[in-house]
């Protein structure tokens, strides 16, 4: 009867399945419902954390709308590891305190301690000296962010990059192998202000040598901890103004 009426049968092919566009987890997954969910999943944690954060910030800007520019200086040891051995640094910063919470300025570190290189051969450098201490110094510019200020306590991420060299050094005082060095270092830290104008403060970071010195062969990334003193210029200059004008 198909054929009497002309008609000839085919088989039916089903449409191609629409291709779905789908990420890995970490990128939004658009495809049909999938990418309505996922805006709804992104805006659940998107919106309170940036609410969050625009909340922290407000906050520091309130309690420090009316705190006056500060000129710190910090005298600080720093002691961390060369080699797998102990080593101690000394450093000096000054630096300025915003009202919004960031700290900046420049230092200086030196290494104090003084270990035998396990590493030295004087016939490699031309010395006649046995023995050779390796050693570091470097000027850093830094940035402190304080993310948490209540009464004289100060909760900071210091984070600074320095210039400077390291060598060997022998018991006459003789000095080579000298050569450039980039080192990084970021941690965290805790300062405490007992008055106004003087406080203490310690930190916990890492030290990761962006360049170094091929010629020394001591590893000097290390983790570090740190004991400062700091000493408010600005508040002791204040004082003296204050009762300078008391007099008059």
């Amino acid at each position: 009867m198909t054929r009497a009426l002309g008609l000839t049968s085919a088989k039916y092919t089903p449409p191609a399945p629409l291709k779905r566009v789908v990420m890995d987890s970490s990128r939004l997954v658009i495809a049909g419902h999938s990418f309505g969910y996922s805006v709804a999943i992104t805006s659940r944690f998107l919106l309170p954390f940036s609410f969050f954060v625009f909340s922290f910030f407000f906050s520091q800007a309130q309690q420090r709308e009316n705190k006056k520019v500060l000129f710190m200086a910090k005298v600080e040891t720093r002691n961390s590891f060369v080699q797998t051995h102990y080593a101690s640094f000394l450093g000096v910063r000054a630096g300025l305190e915003f009202k919004f919470p960031i700290r900046c300025g420049l230092g200086y570190y030196w290494m104090l301690t003084n270990l035998e290189s396990k590493f030295y051969k004087p016939s490699d450098f031309g010395q006649t000296d046995s023995l050779a201490c390796p050693k570091m110094r470097y000027a850093i510019g830094y940035v402190d962010f304080s993310f948490y200020e209540e009464d004289d306590w100060t909760l900071s991420v210091p984070v600074q990059i320095g210039i400077g060299e390291t060598f060997y050094r022998t018991e006459n005082n003789n000095r080579f192998a000298n050569a450039l060095i980039i080192p990084m270092e970021a941690g965290f830290a805790v300062d405490y202000l007992f008055t106004k104008w003087m406080g203490f403060g310690v930190g916990l970071g890492y030290r990761v040598m962006l360049k170094n010195n091929k010629k020394v062969r001591e590893n000097f990334n290390s983790p570090y901890y740190q004991f400062r003193f700091n000493i408010a210029f600005s508040e002791i200059f204040r004082g003296l103004k204050a009762k300078k004008k008391a007099k008059d």
